[in-house]
């Protein structure tokens, strides 16, 4: 299977790993910061991906694969700082047109309630933990520029996070994170483009 990597904070950058593959195979890995990796073949043991840091083949993280794709991008996120845990926790996201269309955006909830987006002409409510993929929107202005908007339900009110214009264009596919940021402690969204 094709796998593609991306950190979801930068300031906490995942250190060089490997995947073992068949007859103890290494498969180096290296994830980015501000786009996903390319693809690069790796080795399940059953619907189980596991990594190990390169330098002293400790664990460092356990990716379970839902359903029977063949493309994924792993979404590395700093896991608890707690005895026996892994030091990095893995959000899988299924890398189809169907999932994660082209020419149009992926948005995951890292937020501890719901968020509303608008993606042009694409309203939608995500429950915490909750993601959705939309489509290149269709209501878009001659530059191909569309509205974006995310807010946050913070006392049981909205409160605007984000608010742009992003050029979308068949090649380009994005990925949003609401989440709350770690030195403000203020929500935000985090966009990285992924060109195809």
């Amino acid at each position: 299977m094709k796998c593609r990597f991306l950190s979801l904070d930068p300031s906490s950058q995942p250190p060089p790993m490997v995947n073992l593959g068949e007859e103890g195979a290494e498969v180096a890995v290296v994830v980015n910061s501000d786009y996903p990796s390319q693809p690069i073949g790796c080795f399940a043991n059953g619907n189980q991906l596991s990594f190990l840091r390169a330098d002293d083949k400790k664990p460092a993280a356990l990716v379970t694969l839902p359903g029977a794709g063949s493309a994924f991008i792993l979404l590395f996120i700093q896991g608890p700082k707690k005895e026996g845990a892994l030091p990095w926790q893995v959000l899988v996201i299924e890398d189809s047109p169907k999932n994660f269309p082209e020419g149009g955006a992926y948005v995951v909830n890292f937020y501890k309630r719901d968020i509303r987006f608008t993606i042009g002409e694409h309203r939608v409510r995500l429950k915490p933990a909750g993601s959705s993929g939309v489509t290149k929107p269709e209501k878009l202005d001659s530059f191909n520029m569309g509205e974006v908007k995310f807010e946050f339900e913070v006392e049981e009110k909205w409160a605007l996070a984000d608010q742009t214009m992003l050029r979308f264009l068949p090649n380009v596919r994005y990925l949003m994170f609401a989440y709350i940021d770690p030195v403000t402690r203020r929500p935000a969204v985090r966009t990285c483009v992924d060109t195809k």
